[in-house]
C-alpha cells in the first residue's frame, strides 16, 4: 500500500475544526468542487442525496460523495458494492499519471490527500455534512431532515471537501482503482465547468480521463470487485467525443467549458442547452443528441459558415468542425475546398489585400501535409488566375502585395505559380516592382531572367 505521508492529514481534524459556513460555501479558484457520487446507475444516488449548486442554501451538496458500485447484473437491479478492494493510488502516482497524460493541456495542482479507512471516510463525510447544515431525505418518512451522524452511505469511496478546500478523502483500501485520480481531476477542473456542462458530462469526463491516465500508466482501472464508476456517464462522454473530438472535451475540462460548448454548437447548432438538460446525472435524453455528423453534413455546415463576411467566430466553428474527427479531416476539407475556392475568388478578387480575407484562407489551410495537398489541388487554378490577373495591364503596388500574399499561403502551389508568373516578369515595367516580385517569388534577379534555360 502506498501513502503520501507528507500530504496526509488526521481525518478527525475535519470533525474538530469546522470552517465557518460562509467560507465553506464560498467558491474559489482552484474551485473546491466536491465530486459526485460514483455509482453504477443514476437511480442509486437519488435515494440518499439531493443535489444543489455550490453556494446555495445548505442541503446535501451536489458533489459531496463518490459512491462505488458494481454494474448491475442484467435483470437483477443495482448490485451492492463488494467489500474486496486494493490499496488506493498514491497522490504522487496519480499526479504523475495525470501530468503524463494531460500535462500539455494542464499541469496538475495536487491537493492534500487524506487516505483513511472506510470508517474514517464515513465519519469525515458525516462531519462535513453536519457542519455545512446539509439535509437529506429520510429513508423511512421520505421527508427532508437535517443530516446526522450515520447518514453517510456505506458505498462512499472518496469525496472532495467543501468545508476544507484543498482536501480530498479517499478510502485507502478502495474498490475503485481510479478513485485518487478521479478526485485529483475534480480539484483541477476548470472553474465553472461543472455548472456549464451539467453533472453527467462533468462526472463522465472526469472518470473517462481518470481511466485513460491510469491505464496509460500501466495500472489497473478495475479492482477485484469489478466495481466501476459512472458507467452511463462515461458512455455518454465517449459519444460526445465522437461528435466534437476528444481534444475538445479534454481542453474544455481543464481550460474552460466554452471550448466544448462552441465545438458542439458548431456541429449541432442551438442544441447544447437540450444536451445539458436539467444538469443532472441522467443520460437518457442525451444520446439522441450525440449522433456524430457525417462528412457531407460537416461540409454543408462549413459552407454555411464560409462567405465573404465570415467572422472570427465562423472561422473558429469551421476549425472545430474540421477537427471533430481527425480520421475524417481530409475528407471534410476536400469536400469544402470547392466552396472555399469560390470564396477565395470572391473575397480576394480586389486589387487591395483584405487582411481579414487572407486570415480566412490561412486559417482554412490544412494542418497536415495530406490535407494541404488536397486543398492545393482544388484551389491552385483559382490562385493562379488571381495572381496572373494582377500582373496584366496596369500593375499596382497593391496588386504586387496580393500576389505575394497569395503565393505565401500554406496551400499555394508555389512551383506552379513560379512557372506561370515567370514569363510575365517582362511586362512588369517598374524595375522596383519586378525586383520585389522576383525576390518574393524566389525567382532569379531580373537581369538573369533571360538565361534561365531549363530551370522551370
Amino acid at each position: 500500500m502506498t501513502h503520501d505521508r507528507a500530504q496526509q492529514v488526521d481525518p478527525a481534524a475535519a470533525v474538530r475544526t469546522p470552517m465557518p459556513r460562509a467560507a465553506a460555501l464560498s467558491p474559489g479558484r482552484p474551485h473546491p468542487l466536491m465530486s459526485l457520487q460514483r455509482t453504477a446507475g443514476n437511480q442509486a444516488t437519488t435515494a440518499y442525496l439531493q443535489r444543489h449548486e455550490i453556494g446555495s442554501q445548505p442541503t446535501v451538496d451536489a458533489g459531496t460523495a463518490d459512491m462505488a458500485a458494481t454494474e448491475p447484473p442484467a435483470g437483477k437491479g443495482p448490485a451492492k458494492p463488494k467489500s474486496k478492494g486494493q490499496p488506493a493510488m498514491s497522490l504522487a502516482s496519480a499526479t504523475t499519471a495525470l501530468n503524463k497524460a494531460y500535462g500539455t493541456v494542464h499541469t496538475m495542482t495536487p491537493p492534500t490527500l487524506i487516505l483513511t479507512d472506510k470508517k474514517g471516510i464515513l465519519a469525515a463525510y458525516d462531519a462535513e455534512c453536519i457542519a455545512l447544515g446539509c439535509t437529506t431525505i429520510d429513508k423511512k418518512t421520505k421527508a427532508s431532515r437535517p443530516w446526522k451522524k450515520g447518514d453517510a452511505d456505506p458505498g462512499i469511496e472518496g469525496f472532495q471537501s467543501l468545508q476544507f478546500p484543498g482536501r480530498i478523502y479517499v478510502n485507502k483500501i478502495t474498490v475503485l482503482p481510479t478513485a485518487t485520480a478521479h478526485e485529483l481531476l475534480h480539484w483541477n477542473t476548470a472553474a465553472g465547468f461543472r455548472a456549464a456542462v451539467g453533472e453527467a458530462i462533468n462526472e463522465g469526463a472526469t472518470e473517462f480521463l481518470a481511466i485513460k491516465a491510469v491505464a496509460a500508466a500501466g495500472l489497473p482501472t478495475v479492482g477485484p470487485s469489478k466495481a466501476v464508476a459512472y458507467p452511463g456517464q462515461v458512455t455518454a462522454v465517449k459519444s460526445l467525443m465522437q461528435v466534437v473530438g476528444e481534444a475538445a472535451v479534454t481542453n474544455a475540462y481543464f481550460n474552460g467549458a466554452q471550448v466544448l460548448i462552441d465545438a458542439y454548437e458548431a456541429l449541432m447548432p442551438g442544441a447544447f442547452a437540450a444536451l445539458k438538460g436539467t444538469g443532472g446525472l441522467s443520460t437518457g435524453s442525451m444520446m439522441a443528441l450525440l449522433v456524430p455528423r457525417t462528412v457531407p453534413q460537416k461540409v454543408a455546415l462549413i459552407s454555411t459558415r464560409i462567405n465573404i463576411s465570415s467572422t472570427p467566430a465562423d472561422l473558429a466553428a469551421v476549425e472545430a468542425i474540421a477537427a471533430s474527427d481527425p480520421a475524417e479531416s481530409a475528407a471534410v476539407r476536400a469536400g469544402a475546398a470547392p466552396h472555399l475556392a469560390e470564396v477565395i475568388d470572391a473575397i480576394l478578387g480586389s486589387a487591395t489585400v483584405d487582411a481579414a480575407a487572407l486570415d480566412l484562407t490561412r486559417r482554412m489551410s490544412a494542418s497536415s501535409a495530406s490535407d494541404v495537398a488536397v486543398t492545393r489541388r482544388t484551389c491552385a487554378p483559382h490562385l493562379e488566375e488571381l495572381c496572373t490577373r494582377r500582373l496584366r495591364g496596369w500593375i499596382t503596388d497593391a496588386g504586387i502585395d496580393l500576389v505575394l500574399a497569395l503565393f505565401g499561403l500554406p496551400y499555394a502551389d508555389q512551383p506552379g505559380l513560379r512557372i506561370a508568373l515567370a514569363p510575365m516578369m517582362p511586362s512588369v515595367h517598374s524595375g522596383a516592382q519586378r525586383a520585389r516580385l522576383c525576390a518574393g517569388l524566389g525567382l532569379p534577379p531580373p537581369s538573369k531572367m533571360a538565361v534561365l534555360g531549363g530551370f522551370f
